[in-house]
Formats: C-alpha cells, structure tokens, sequence
C-alpha cells in the first residue's frame, strides 16, 4: 500500500494522461499513422525518441516526488510521457491506458559481454568490447535463453491499477516487436575492427555464428508467444528505429497475438560500408528468414542503405527503410521510389553544439526533406545523446520540426 502522497502524485498525474488522451489530435494522430503505413498520401509525420532523461532532469517536468521505489518506477514512465506531450508532441499518440512494462531477467544468449568502459557523464559511455568469438567452438556458446518474467511485472501492474486504474485503465505491454540484430550482439562481443576482417577471412565462422543468433532468437520467440506475451497496440512506442505501428489491418480481437499480427526489424548496423552482395551473403539471407514471420518488416538503422535497396525488395514484406543521417536520400527515392516509408533521420548533433542553432538546425531539416517530396515519409529523431543539459533545445527543434513537416503535405 502506498502513502496518501505518493498516491495523491500518481493520480494527479494519470488525469493529467487521460486528460491528454481524450484529446481529437490523439485520433487524428492515429489515422495519420496508419495512413502512412498503408502507403496513403500524409505528410511527413513526427517522431521523437532515445532521449537524454539523465541529463535533463532539472525539468521540472520530469523531476521525480515519489518515496516508494514501485511508485517512483510509475511515476518517472507517466512524467516521461507529459514531457513528451506537452513540450515535443509531434504526432504522438496518447492512449487512454497506462502501459505496465514487461520486465525481464537480461539475457545474453549464453555469452557475457567482456569490456572496458570509460565513463562519461549520464548514461552515455565509451566502450571497448574484447574478441569472445574466434573459433567454431566458440560460436556453439550461443544458445538460446530461458524466458524468466520478473516480479517486478506483476508489482508495477498492481500497483498502478490500484493507484489510478479508475483513471487510466492499466494494460501489460507485452512483446509488441522485437528486433533482430545479430551485428550489433557480436559487435560487442568482437573487436570491431577484427569482425570486419572476418567477413572477409573467416566468413563460414560468421554465417555460423549469425545462424546460432538466428536459431537462438526463433527460439525466444517462440517462448514470448507460447506464454501468450506477444502484443499489438497503436500507442506511443516503435516498430525498428522508426515511428508507430500503427495499421488498419493489424487489429486482433478475442484470441491470442502471433507473430504474423506484428512487425519484425532486421538491423545489419556495421554493414555501411560492406558491398551489397556481402551484405546478401551474411546477413540478408538470415534477415529474411526472421522476417518473413511478421506480417509487415522494417530495416535498418545507422547504416546508409540507399545502394542496397535492390537486395532489400527481396524481403517480400518490408514495408519501412531506415534513412540514417548518412543516407544519400537522392539515391534511396531513386531506388525506392513510393513504394516504401522512408523512415528519415535528422542528424542529432545539431543539439550537441557549443550553442543551439536553430536556424541552422531548420536549414538542416528542410535540406533532408526536399528530395523525399512526393514520398511516404516519418521524421524520427532519435540517438540523442547530449542536449548540454539544456531540454529547451529540444523542445524548439521539435516545435520548428512539426512546422517544417506541416509544411510539407504531399
């Protein structure tokens, strides 16, 4: 049982959700989303996520009143979301429900990260991981993980509709996506220098380990959907590194969520600069073997794709492609043309810089816009590592982005 103040906080906080969510932009939000990804004619939608919370903790929005730890794991999730809403909306969607999180033990597919860090300021910090795959005895060492759901799931559930469930209905969040990434599993776990080499040297001890990676996630899968853990729900979170999910023909009632009601992600981050038929040889064909499970896919992140669209038509039911800041979008539209979501990139160093230019942030915007005119497209910033402790920086971009991307109706 909770105090009265804590209590009192969390009310407070889920009407002012509700309140959020009953607004008619929340609908219109929606049908937005599930406009673009049906391919239908919107403008450029808005998205904002991976942000600094650490560093921004000064904002009076965000900063924290509960004494009781269940409470406080609540109360940073609900202010998180009116910090959203209130200063960087964009087209996010609040739904009217509280969300609690599927918490799970960590796993590592059989192999502990070894590394050396050096620590920076908040969350963000360097790494260096040390080389734990150099034979085929080594790769056997990937299995896959036992599914373990932590008591911490059930308190916060609990809690919450206790709490405010009066107020803001509370729902379990589930799996509503996974990604598959087996580059960014070995790349911490590789030297990445030496793991470049190997596609080269060593590619059968690669595609071995990438198969084990494979078989490993299949297997999790399959635990996530057998204890019934799998989800769809049109609300503020992301399929890939993109935006919402949200689509008209992904609507399941009255019966258990399968894997082909959901999007899948494949993601081959350290493969910018590796040829397509490399990229073909280690990576896709596994890619599409995980895919093809989904009812619609999403690829990529960091990595510039705009020459490998033709290997990416062969995934028969991508839908998204990410546009890292290191895409070249003339040549992506040129190969993609509207038959995909562009899921474009702004670069995040623009709010890193000594002092904030937002004319020059603006300029920057519109520079990535232009070619993709006439194109399905989401804006998502993401990958936001520093504001300088400065949240207001972010809270400008977002009200100078939405204007561009109002600006841009297609």
């Amino acid at each position: 049982m909770l105090n009265v103040h804590d209590r009192d906080i969390l009310r407070s906080l889920a009407e002012e959700i509700a309140g959020a969510a009953a607004l008619p932009v929340q609908k219109e939000n929606l049908e937005n989303w599930r406009k673009l990804n049906s391919l239908q004619k919107v403008r450029p939608l808005l998205w904002i996520n991976e942000i600094c919370y650490d560093e921004i903790s000064s904002c009076p929005l965000l900063q924290n009143q509960c004494c009781d730890q269940t409470a406080r794991q609540i109360e940073v999730m609900l202010r998180r979301i009116l910090f959203q809403f209130k200063l960087l909306p964009g087209d996010m969607i609040v739904e009217p429900f509280f969300y609690a999180p599927l918490m799970m033990k960590p796993f590592d597919f059989g192999v502990p990260i070894e590394e050396d860090v050096i620590r920076q300021n908040g969350d963000v910090n360097s790494h260096h991981y040390k080389t734990l795959f150099k034979t085929m005895e080594d790769a056997m060492k990937i299995v896959p993980p036992v599914l373990e759901i932590l008591p911490e799931t059930q308190q916060i559930a609990e809690t919450a509709d206790d709490v405010f469930g009066d107020i803001l209905p509370v729902k379990n969040m589930g799996v509503p996506t996974w990604w598959f990434s087996p580059w960014d599993y070995l790349s911490m776990r590789w030297d990445t220098g030496e793991l470049l080499m190997a596609l080269v040297l060593e590619p059968e001890l690669v595609k071995t380990l990438v198969r084990r990676f494979l078989d490993a996630s299949v297997s999790l899968y399959r635990q996530f959907e057998e204890k019934n853990l799998l989800t769809v729900h049109h609300g503020n979170y992301r399929v890939g590194s993109g935006g919402m999910g949200c689509a008209p023909d992904l609507e399941v009632e009255n019966r258990p969520v399968k894997p082909s009601d959901q999007w899948g992600c494949a993601v081959a981050q350290i493969f910018g600069s590796v040829s397509p038929e490399m990229h073909e040889e280690l990576s896709l064909v596994f890619d599409r073997e995980w895919l093809k499970q989904f009812k619609y896919a999403y690829y990529g992140c960091c990595e510039a794709l705009h020459n490998k669209i033709g290997i990416l038509r062969s995934i028969s039911n991508l839908r998204k492609i990410s546009a890292s800041p290191w895409c070249d979008l003339d040549k992506l539209v040129d190969a993609a043309g509207k038959d995909f979501v562009v899921s474009m990139k702004p670069n995040p160093a623009v709010l890193a810089e000594d002092v904030f230019n937002l004319e020059k942030a603006e300029k920057e915007l519109r520079a990535r816009l232009d070619p993709l005119r006439g194109v399905n497209v989401e804006v998502i910033l993401k990958d936001i590592s520093t504001l300088r402790g400065d949240w207001q920086r972010l809270s400008q971009w977002a009200e100078m982005a939405l204007r561009v991307c109002r600006e841009y109706e297609n």
